[in-house]
């Protein structure tokens, strides 16, 4: 298991350090067989032994330390907590070891005598400098984890900025959106407002004319007994469409149903939009606003892109958008199908089924 902070090392590094260390310990195994052997073959020494086991014991005492010296860097490289007491028990076996090797020489050397300096003391002197190790690499680690720790809070607080900015902006739009539906909306009523009052003024030209007319000198004398028959003027609209305008006027407001992406309603949605919106004199930026409003769920998601387009363009992407991804006659198919299949089974006793 890697420590919380730290950065997994080099394959390449850590093979290299534990190398080292092996060669060192090598290096230390030949001499120790080259003390033993001398000790074994010599029980009765001179001083030439001596001295020769006296220089080796100088030699085994360095090979100790740089022994000690390559554990500690091999130590400092490893991050998973199994390698590291592995490392651990690696080299107290190897601290048991020179204890068991610097009883034997001490032996040897009481029998004989003899003062030399014991291995042993130049491994009490470098386990306190394994412990310091020990304790600078933790330290370092600790430092580590705490520099990761304060690079993902800066993230976190970055990506929380960009949260509100995103919302901010979504709540603009959403603003937008209805200010644009009351201006359609507006100008809709306004449309239709102008074309009653052109009917009216249609209607009052025959009264306009009449009281424009001018007096002739010349003409016959007015008796009240007499009957007058005034020609009608040609009115500007027929009947029918005069009748069409009015029952256009008195109309119901037709409710559009919410289209929320459902393949099996989008040819009912479309036909009902296209006879209240679509085929109005509204502009496409009306048009596109209505499609927005009346489209929910994930069929209001695939058209907000065209929002940001110009109307013209805008509005027949997404009526396209939305016939790509809800009105492919596939798709229907097997929404119905899927519809069909699903539903609950019917008995032979079922007379509403």
């Amino acid at each position: 298991m890697m420590s919380q902070g730290s950065v997994e090392p080099d394959l390449a590094v850590v093979k290299g350090l534990k190398k080292a260390r092996a060669t060192k310990r090598g290096c230390l195994t030949r001499l120790g067989n080259e003390i033993k052997a001398i000790i074994t073959e010599n029980p009765q020494p001179d001083s030439s032994c001596r001295a020769t086991v006296q220089q080796k014991n100088e030699a085994y005492s360095q090979a100790i330390g740089e022994l000690e010296e390559a554990h500690n860097a091999y130590l400092e490289v490893l991050k998973e907590d199994d390698d590291i007491h592995e490392a651990e028990a690696y080299m107290s076996a190897i601290h048991r070891a020179f204890d068991e090797f610097s009883q034997e020489i001490s032996t040897w050397q009481r029998s004989q005598d003899v003062p030399l300096v014991m291995p042993s003391d130049s491994v009490s002197q470098t386990s306190s400098s394994s412990s310091i190790t020990s304790e600078r690499a933790k330290a370092n680690a600790k430092k580590a984890a705490l520099a990761a720790r304060a690079v993902l809070l800066q993230q976190q607080q970055d990506l929380q900025l960009a949260e509100l900015r995103l919302k901010q902006q979504k709540d603009e739009l959403d603003l937008r959106m209805e200010i644009a539906m009351a201006e359609a909306e507006e100008k809709a009523y306004m449309e239709a407002e102008h074309k009653v009052d052109l009917s009216c003024v249609k209607k009052s030209s025959n009264v306009v004319e009449s009281e424009g007319a001018v007096l002739r000198p010349e003409a016959l004398e007015f008796h009240p007994s007499e009957k007058i028959i005034v020609p009608e003027a040609t009115p500007q609209l027929s009947d029918q469409d005069r009748n069409q305008l009015i029952e256009a006027i008195h109309l119901p407001r037709a409710e559009l149903s919410y289209f929320d992406g459902n393949p099996m309603k989008y040819w009912s949605f479309i036909r009902s939009f296209e006879n209240s919106v679509g085929s109005s004199n509204l502009s496409y930026g009306a048009k596109l606003t209505r499609l927005q409003q009346y489209c929910v769920g994930k069929a209001n998601k695939v058209i907000q892109c065209c929002s940001v387009m110009d109307p013209c363009d805008g509005y027949p992407r997404a009526l396209g958008i939305l016939k790509d991804r809800f009105g492919d006659n596939h798709l229907i198919a097997d929404a119905w199908l899927e519809n069909i299949t699903s539903g609950g089974t019917f008995s032979s006793y079922d007379k509403q089924g």
